[in-house]
C-alpha cells in the first residue's frame, strides 16, 4: 500500500523545487547556506520559501541514552540544504498498525541514524532580524517509536509562503533510543527524547530571530505523539518558558507500562550487565531485537518531561498560561482497528484483539460499550439472527467443542432456506457453504464500523474533551475543533474516513494533487487553504483565538468548529453534545485505561 503516499517521492527529491539562491544566516555556531524552494503541489504559487535543512541543534551523533549537548561551532559555512536522516525507526509490530504505517511512510527504506538530532527551519523570503515573522514549532507524531522531519509531509514551505510564518521542525530519539526506562540513568535525564525537543525549543528561542522568526510569537503544535509531546510541554514548561500558544492535534501515546522490564530484557539479550555495555552494542542489533520480541518504551514519569496526569501540574501551579487550540479527527480509530481485522477473518476475534489491546478484558465491560454504540448506530446486519444464537456443541475430529460465534452464524446460513434472504439481505447463492463470505464480509464491515466508533471516543476523542473542559474550567483560554474531512487521495482503504493524521496535509498543504487513489479535490484545496490561515493566524496573534467561541468554563454550553463535514471547505460551529454523546460513558473507561489524561 506504499502507493497512498507515492507523491511524497524520495524524500531528498521531494524537499520541493530547488532554486539557484543561497540564502545565508550567521549564528553564534557559525554561518548557514541555505536553499530557496516553492510548495510541493502549488505549480501556480510564485512564492518562495528560504529552506535551512538539517541544521544541528544539538551534538549529533549524540552520546547513546544521555541527554544532548551543544552542537558546537563551525569554522566554514554549512551547507544546510539536504534533510538529514531520520532518528532509528523503531517499528517493532508492537500493534499491527505500526507495522502497517511503517510500510504506508516507507520507513523501511527511510536513512535512520544515531547522527539525527537536526532541525529544519523554513521562512518567507522577506523573513529578516528587521522584519521578523511568527514561528510555527512542530513535534513529529509516530506513538514516540517512529516519525522524522524529513517527512515530506511535513514541508513547511507551503505555510511559510502561503501564510507568511516560519516553520520549523524537529527531529527527536525515538525508542529505546529516546526513551531506555534504564534505572542506572537519574528519572530527570532518562526521558532523552523529550529532553531533545525542549532543546531544539531553545535552540530556536536563541536563535530564529536571525532567519526572520519572532522568539517572542513561537506557537508549538504537533500530532498523536507530537500531540502528546506539546501536552506534556504545556503541563512542564522549560524555563524560559520557549512558546507562547499550543495546538494539540489527537494526542494520545499507545505503548503500554513495561518499559522498565523491556529493558532489562535488551540487556539480557546481548549479555550486558549495565548501560556502558548497551552502548557499546551496534545500533541495527538493538533496532532489531526489539522489533522481533515487539519491545515497546514509554516514556518514564519523571515530574520534569512526563506527567502520566497532567492534572497534577495544576496542583503544582506548572501548567503554561498559554491560550490553546487542540482536537481531533472524526474517525481516529478506523486505521487503528482495521488493521487487527486484517490479522484475522473472523470478525468475533478481531474484535478481541482489539480490546486485548486496549487492556479491557472484563466481558462485562465490552459488552456495555458495545450496546451503548450499537444503540446509536445502525443495527447489525444479522441483528435477530446473533440475539438468537445461543452456546451450540458439535463433535468434530478433535471431539466435542464449543462453536465460535462465527461457526454458530455460519451454521444458520447453510440451514437457511437457499440462503436468498438471511438477515434481510439478500445474498447470491455460491458454492457449499452457501454465501458464508458474503455475510461474514457484511458483518467484518459493521464490527469494524463500531469498534472504530469506540476506540475513537475512548482513546482521542473523549480524553480531548476531559482534558480542554479541565484546562477551561482553570481559567485558561481553550478551543477545540474536529476534522471531518476524508478525501480519495489520501484514503488508505474504502470508509477508512477522516483516520488519524489524515489532517496533516491539509495543515502543511502537502496533500497529493494526483495519486493511484484520486485527484486532490476542489474542497480539499480550499479547506487546506481555510486551515492553513487558521493554525497560523493563531500563531500570529494567539490571544486573539481561531475565530469561533473558546469553551467556557463550567458550563454545558460549549461549541467546537468542525472542519470540512458535510463537503465544505471551511469549518462550521457545532454543539460538543453532538460530537461527544457517549462520553459520559466511555470516560471511565478511558480514565481507568490510562488514556484520559
Amino acid at each position: 500500500m506504499l502507493d497512498k503516499y507515492a507523491y511524497f517521492c524520495v524524500i531528498s527529491a521531494c524537499a520541493g523545487a530547488v532554486f539557484a539562491g543561497s540564502p545565508t544566516v550567521t549564528i553564534s555556531a557559525g554561518a548557514i547556506i541555505g536553499t530557496t524552494l516553492s510548495p510541493l503541489n502549488q505549480p501556480t504559487s510564485t512564492g518562495h520559501a528560504n529552506a535551512y535543512l538539517g541544521i544541528p541543534f544539538a551534538k549529533s551523533p549524540p552520546e547513546r541514552f544521555s541527554p544532548p549537548e551543544p552542537p558546537g561551532s563551525w569554522e566554514n559555512p554549512l551547507r544546510a540544504q539536504e534533510l538529514k536522516p531520520a532518528c532509528i525507526q523503531q517499528a517493532t509490530g508492537k500493534t499491527p498498525t505500526q507495522d502497517f504505517l511503517a510500510e504506508e511512510w516507507n520507513i523501511v527504506k527511510l536513512h535512520q541514524s544515531e547522527d539525527c538530532l537536526y532541525l529544519n527551519v523554513y521562512a518567507p523570503e522577506d523573513a529578516s532580524p528587521s522584519n521578523k515573522k511568527a514561528v510555527l514549532f512542530w513535534i513529529h507524531g509516530g506513538n514516540l517509536q517512529i516519525g522524522s522531519a524529513s517527512f515530506p509531509f511535513y514541508n513547511g514551505t507551503s505555510l511559510a509562503v502561503n501564510e507568511d510564518v516560519v516553520v520549523v521542525t524537529i527531529n527527536y530519539r525515538l525508542g529505546v533510543f529516546g526513551f531506555s526506562n534504564s534505572p542506572e540513568i537519574c528519572k530527570k535525564k532518562r526521558n532523552v527524547g523529550f529532553l531533545d525537543q525542549r532543546f531544539a525549543l531553545d535552540w530556536v528561542r536563541r536563535n530564529i530571530e536571525q532567519f526572520g522568526g519572532d522568539a517572542t510569537r513561537v506557537t508549538i503544535f504537533g500530532e498523536s505523539a507530537g500531540g502528546y509531546s506539546v501536552k506534556q510541554l504545556v503541563a512542564n514548561p522549560p524555563t524560559p518558558q520557549p512558546f507562547k500558544a499550543a495546538i494539540i492535534q489527537s494526542q494520545q501515546v499507545l505503548l503500554g507500562r513495561n518499559g522498565k522490564e523491556n529493558y532489562y530484557k535488551l540487556l539480557k539479550a546481548f549479555n550486558c550487565g549495565d548501560l556502558p555495555c548497551l552502548r557499546d552494542v551496534p545500533a541495527e542489533d538493538i533496532k532489531a531485537y526489539a522489533r522481533l520480541k515487539r519491545l515497546t518504551f514509554p516514556p518514564t514519569s519523571d515530574d520534569a518531561t512526563s506527567l502520566t496526569d497532567v492534572r497534577d501540574s495544576f496542583c503544582d501551579n506548572n501548567f503554561a498560561n498559554v491560550p490553546i487550540m487542540l482536537g481531533t479527527t472524526k474517525d481516529e480509530a478506523t486505521i487503528f482497528v482495521k488493521q487487527f481485522f486484517d490479522l484475522v477473518k473472523d470478525p468475533w476475534a478481531s474484535e478481541d484483539l482489539v480490546f486485548d489491546f486496549l487492556g479491557l478484558s472484563d466481558e462485562r465491560d465490552r459488552s456495555s460499550l458495545k450496546r451503548a454504540y450499537q444503540d446509536a448506530m445502525k443495527p447489525s446486519p444479522f441483528a435477530k439472527e446473533l440475539s438468537d444464537l445461543a452456546p451450540l456443541e458439535r463433535h468434530d475430529a478433535v471431539g466435542l467443542r464449543t462453536l465460535s460465534p462465527s461457526e454458530r452464524l455460519m451454521q444458520l446460513v447453510v440451514q437457511s432456506e437457499g440462503m436468498k434472504h438471511f438477515g434481510g439481505r439478500v445474498y447470491r447463492k455460491e458454492e457449499p457453504p452457501f454465501g458464508q463470505r458474503q455475510v461474514l464480509d457484511d458483518l467484518r464491515r459493521w464490527k469494524l464500523a463500531l469498534l472504530s466508533r469506540i476506540v475513537t471516543d475512548l482513546v482521542f476523542n473523549c480524553p480531548t474533551a476531559s482534558i480542554s473542559s479541565y484546562i477551561s474550567d482553570h481559567g485558561y483560554n481553550v478551543w477545540r475543533y474536529r476534522y471531518c474531512a476524508a478525501f480519495p487521495n489520501l484514503t488508505p482503504f474504502p470508509n477508512a474516513g477522516a483516520w488519524h493524521g489524515t489532517e496533516i496535509p491539509e495543515v502543511f498543504g502537502t496533500y497529493p494533487l494526483e495519486n493511484d487513489h484520486g485527484k486532490a479535490t476542489e474542497q480539499q484545496i480550499r479547506l487546506s487553504a481555510h486551515m492553513q490561515h487558521i493554525w497560523a493566524e493563531f500563531a500570529k496573534n494567539p490571544g486573539r483565538g481561531p475565530g469561533w467561541a473558546k469553551i467556557q468554563p463550567n458550563s454545558s454550553d460549549r461549541s467546537l468548529a468542525d472542519f470540512g463535514s458535510n463537503g465544505s471547505s471551511k469549518h462550521a460551529v457545532v454543539p460538543w453534545s453532538s460530537v461527544d454523546a457517549a462520553c459520559k460513558l466511555v470516560g471511565t473507561y478511558s480514565d481507568m485505561l490510562g488514556f484520559a489524561w
